[in-house]
């Protein structure tokens, strides 16, 4: 079993060391889980493609595999069986749509959206998953001016109910800040620490992503220092979403300080190609070049190249 968030009997993945440098770092680091997204290697939830993804990511030598949960009529218990026969632990994200934006004024959207993530979080039980993230907080867009205190406070009434429920399911919620281009309500971490104790509920933690840090964070790995106490889930993608360990994302500082602070949490490689295309998301995120062709390649490398860096965090 794993010491992460998403199984059951262990925390959540907050650091335990402080922000303390030490030449023998806390050992919890080192044994994180590892997990890839499904969109790495498909892009429907057919069992067909589940099956893909599930061999491609136990091939590639994953722990966990990170589903997409905008459907709310996929398949949880087809999808739950292929999982298990594989041995991969499940977790789920998803952004919102514009027409389901619960930070919207409109109450009707916000109703919408709010059916959207209740459908979203009894699948995320369904499948015996204990961990549902993602821009959960608005829509995944970019907007034409910032949030108001209408579209936050409605945004609120609608997460704190849903963390109260997500609490008794055992299950916790990512919260997860992205990039000025991709919402205008949360775009740092401390945002989102801001914005959770706003809220007050312990099944709430940070999903930190270093795609959408790498733009919005004046210091990544400070950034982790300073809000280790409630970063709770970690995606890792490179600044042009292709290859990891390309493009301009400081990956040593951020494995560094993911090692002084003794983060015990997944940590998800995140990747995004044209070659494998979501109807929703390649549009949302503008998913438009071949970053990458070859899944199990990418997938493969992604692993190598996070337990590369973990290893040298520790030994430093």
């Amino acid at each position: 079993m794993f010491g992460f968030v998403g199984v059951p009997g262990f925390g959540i993945g907050v650091g335990g060391c402080g922000s303390r440098r030490t030449l023998n770092r806390c050992r919890a680091f080192s044994d994180n889980p590892i997990g890839v997204h499904y969109l790495v290697f498909s892009g429907s939830l057919e069992e067909s493609d589940v099956r893909k993804a599930a061999a491609g990511a136990k091939d590639a030598g994953y722990d966990v595999l990170e589903l997409p949960m905008m459907d709310v009529d996929m398949d949880t218990s087809m999808i739950k069986s292929v999982l298990d026969e594989y041995g991969l632990v499940p977790t789920g994200s998803l952004g919102l749509s514009v027409d389901a934006d619960i930070s919207s004024t409109d109450l009707e959207v916000v109703k919408k959206g709010e059916k959207v993530l209740q459908a979203a979080l009894s699948n995320t039980e369904a499948l015996g998953s204990k961990f549902l993230g993602g821009v959960i907080f608005s829509a995944l867009t970019k907007y034409a001016g910032p949030p108001t205190e209408e579209g936050i406070a409605n945004s609120i009434s609608v997460l704190k109910p849903l963390a109260q429920s997500a609490s008794s399911l055992g299950i916790k919620l990512g919260i997860e800040n992205a990039n000025r281009f991709e919402t205008n309500l949360l775009n740092t971490v401390e945002d989102s620490c801001r914005f959770i104790d706003r809220i007050g509920e312990d099944s709430l933690v940070v999903h930190a992503d270093t795609y959408h840090m790498n733009i919005e964070e004046d210091d990544m790995a400070n950034a982790i220092r300073t809000n280790h106490e409630q970063i709770g889930y970690m995606h890792v993608g490179s600044s042009h979403r292709g290859y990891l360990g390309s493009g301009s994302v400081d990956f040593p500082s951020v494995f560094e300080a993911l090692a002084d602070v003794d983060y015990s949490g997944v940590i998800t490689f995140e990747s995004f190609s044209a070659k494998i295309v979501h109807p929703t998301l390649s549009s949302s995120l503008a998913i438009w070049k071949e970053k990458w062709v070859d899944s199990a390649d990418v997938a493969i490398k992604a692993r190598e190249f996070i337990r590369k860096e973990m290893a040298a965090a520790v030994r430093k």
